[in-house]
């Protein structure tokens, strides 16, 4: 979003941003988002001037993803390192994780959990 401040999407690696298209209205820019509403749209951009939008402007559209590591301790497993972590299976880890070797958990080693 560029208000008063300009935003750059590289300071923001984990969340996605809308580029305002002549004619973009914010109801318009939440319709090409599955699943977004107005109301989040106007919670991700404070202070977005809805009458106001300029082509070239950015509008956040979704929210920073935080990611989560596990550090791997002698004896850890993937069940046991799913199970600290709420909501998180063993498949989760394989998926977050592509190439880790179960069998071969290196001690100090770290693992994405979300």
């Amino acid at each position: 979003m560029k208000t008063e401040e300009t935003f750059n999407e590289d300071d923001y690696p984990n969340e996605e941003f809308h580029t305002v298209t002549p004619g973009s209205t914010l109801y318009s820019i939440a319709n090409l988002h599955e699943g977004l509403t107005l109301t989040e749209l106007f919670e991700l951009n404070p202070g977005i001037d809805p009458w106001n939008l300029q082509p070239g402007q950015e509008v956040r559209v979704s929210p920073a993803e935080s990611t989560h590591y596990h550090t791997v301790a002698p004896y850890d497993t993937l069940y046991g390192i799913a199970g600290l972590h709420e909501g998180v299976t063993v498949n989760d880890l394989y998926e977050l994780n592509p190439g880790i070797d179960a069998r071969n958990l290196q001690v100090g080693s770290t693992i994405r959990v979300k």
